[in-house]
């Protein structure tokens, strides 16, 4: 049965197993090493901020789709993204007349059968962002202290939702009984959040 686990595996390290080779394909793109560089330059740096603009505006009206179809809430509502990487980049750019627009390119979001299970596996996806999101930020700020970083912008919205990555991780690691989960919905939502970010941030997959 699909949703029987063997102790001690959870639907979260299942997951995590089943979405690493996507993790690291992520983690090796060009935007997200660069961030991390001291010889990361002006140019790229605002280039990396359109390309995660275009990931959010790809992504986030079909998480809202998928939150708004729960009957009952599984997690405090997402906080969108997209507004805050904008004040990053007007903040960094002084204009934000050079966003990146949409691209047909981009993985369409599937039909899901289970929202409630690709809703979490999305969640995943974006709430682990918070994770790596310290070492951007000191990245930042030792090799480019003159750089402003926004209060109110991307990288400190990041950090604000540990939080909820503590609380989906407590969920995915608790058995569910009341609302269960189905793993393939899971990991189907999972990566479909993991290949548009990877679709945005890498170059070679835009041809």
């Amino acid at each position: 049965m699909e949703n029987f686990l063997n102790p001690p595996d959870t639907l979260r390290s299942i997951l995590r197993a089943h979405v690493w080779p996507l993790h690291q394909q992520l983690d090796q793109s060009p935007t997200l090493q660069a961030l991390t560089q001291p010889d990361l330059d002006a140019p790229t740096y605002a280039r990396a901020l359109s390309n995660f603009h275009l990931a959010y505006q790809h992504i986030e009206p079909g998480l809202a789709k998928l939150e708004q179809s729960l009957q009952q809430p599984v997690l405090p509502a997402y906080q969108p993204r997209l507004p805050h990487i904008r004040k990053e980049y007007v903040m960094f750019n002084n204009s934000d007349s050079d966003l990146a627009e949409p691209r047909a390119a981009l993985p369409p979001m599937p039909t899901f059968l289970c929202p409630m299970s690709a809703y979490l596996g999305g969640r995943y996806v974006l709430e682990g962002a918070s994770q790596g999101t310290p070492y951007v930020i000191r990245a930042l700020r030792n090799h480019h202290p003159a750089w402003p970083l926004h209060p109110e912008g991307y990288w400190h919205t990041l950090l604000a939702q540990v939080p909820a990555w503590r609380q989906l991780c407590l969920l995915l690691d608790t058995p569910q009984n009341s609302r269960p989960v189905t793993l393939s919905e899971l990991k189907h939502g999972a990566t479909w959040v993991f290949e548009s970010f990877i679709a945005s941030l890498t170059p070679s997959t835009r041809h």
